[in-house]
């Protein structure tokens, strides 16, 4: 020890949670402590609320931290941007709302999320919420409502959503993370009869044969059907999936048209839009740097009797070594939906598969038979279709038989 120095001994712990001085003085209310000099986890709410601050750029002399009502804790705000489509065409429905789960009683004009792109990383406008895991709830009309979980961080703020139509029409809804880039639905129908009993003759765009990965094999549905791509042209009103097969309902009126498309494929996943109307991640230039990672649709309008098999693959680019994957990689989602072709759709099952590996998963099939509608409704998975132009004497029946499970290449037969 050295002479005429006076020593004093320091000890520290470190506190392993959020405490008030967290937020500013102008968010959370100061801190308070104890006659010990603790700090009090003491708020005085309510100083700021959820959706009263815009957007702000990570230099600006704000608090992004707000009280929590519901724990009493400070969390972190985060600016939110929603965009609400037409699964089939594409269309924007600016008129839609939304409904965040911690405030269910205030529903809001989907305006009122709408980020602006500002420099990289850096968007103005947008809804204010708590970062971390929640719920959204869209409704638009003439549209199925949309639940759906998410976890909102920085680096996931941007909700893409695709509202299917409520026309009463059977699909199938493809969801899945960043990678792979693309997955593909397939529909595979089999022993498909018309209303006269002789086999369906399907046909592709303009009346043309089908076209199939390989010669010889029977049609299907999927993203080679038409050499510009799966889009719904607006060649009349409703628009007409570019994607699609399509049979004469020999023996029933010629108003019902059975006809099975790829409404719309997503092709980007994981791939930030760039701004433009030029490229395969065209968007709008507010979005500029997000991603949207949308939904592929298929739609099973006015189904005659047989099977109908639902694959996803795994796309394999032939063109491009960088985007082969060969694999299922992020966990992917299928839901189904079944019609009664006039008017009511119901969500009836969810599928998924959550490990990487694999090309081909085999969702499941579709039943199409003869059946009277109370007891084909009284069926699993069932619902009576009864679409305009049906024959007086025949009730149809459409039943959903799920399968859920990795395959081999099944276009030769092998399902």
């Amino acid at each position: 020890m050295m002479p005429g120095r006076d020593f004093k001994t320091f000890a520290y712990s470190i506190v392993d949670k959020m405490i008030p001085n967290s937020c500013s003085q102008a968010s959370c209310g100061g801190p308070t402590v104890d006659v010990s000099g603790n700090l009090i986890n003491d708020f005085q709410p309510p100083l700021v609320t959820r959706g009263q601050l815009d957007a702000v750029g990570a230099d600006a002399a704000v608090s992004m931290f707000a009280y929590r009502p519901l724990d009493s804790t400070c969390g972190q705000l985060l600016a939110i941007g929603i965009t609400v489509r037409d699964a089939v065409t594409n269309v924007d429905l600016t008129y839609a709302t939304f409904v965040m789960a911690d405030n269910p009683n205030e529903v809001l004009p989907v305006d009122r999320a709408q980020l602006s792109y500002q420099y990289a990383g850096n968007y103005l406008g947008g809804y204010q919420v708590f970062a971390g895991a929640g719920s959204v709830q869209v409704r638009a009309g003439g549209y199925l409502t949309n639940n759906f979980a998410v976890n909102l961080q920085p680096s996931n703020r941007y909700l893409q959503v695709f509202a299917l139509p409520s026309d009463g029409q059977t699909r199938v809804v493809l969801t899945w993370g960043n990678e792979p880039y693309d997955l593909d639905l397939y529909v595979v129908p089999v022993n498909v009869v018309s209303f006269d009993k002789k086999a369906a003759k399907w046909k592709q765009m303009f009346g043309q044969e089908p076209t199939t990965d390989q010669e010889g094999q029977d049609p299907y549905v999927y993203w080679g059907l038409y050499k510009d791509g799966c889009t719904c042209e607006p060649y009349n009103i409703p628009c007409i999936p570019t994607c699609h097969l399509s049979a004469p309902s020999m023996g029933g009126d010629s108003t019902y048209a059975p006809r099975l498309s790829l409404d719309r494929e997503d092709l980007t996943h994981g791939m930030p839009f760039v701004g433009d109307q030029r490229s395969p991640t065209a968007h709008a230039s507010n979005l500029k740097g997000l991603v949207g990672n949308g939904a592929e649709t298929v739609t099973l309008r006015n189904m005659l009797p047989g099977t109908y098999h639902i694959y996803v693959n795994a796309y394999d680019s032939q063109e491009s070594v960088e985007l082969r994957t060969q694999m299922f990689i992020d966990p992917l989602a299928v839901d189904i939906y079944l019609g009664d072709g006039q008017s009511n759709t119901v969500h009836i099952d969810r599928l998924q598969h959550s490990t990487p590996g694999g090309e081909w998963f085999y969702v499941g099939f579709f039943e199409v038979f003869e059946r009277d509608a109370s007891m084909c409704n009284a069926l699993p998975m069932s619902k009576a279709q009864r679409a305009p132009g049906t024959p007086l004497d025949v009730s149809l029946c459409v039943t959903w038989n799920p399968t859920g499970r990795l395959t081999e290449y099944p276009l030769n037969g092998n399902i």
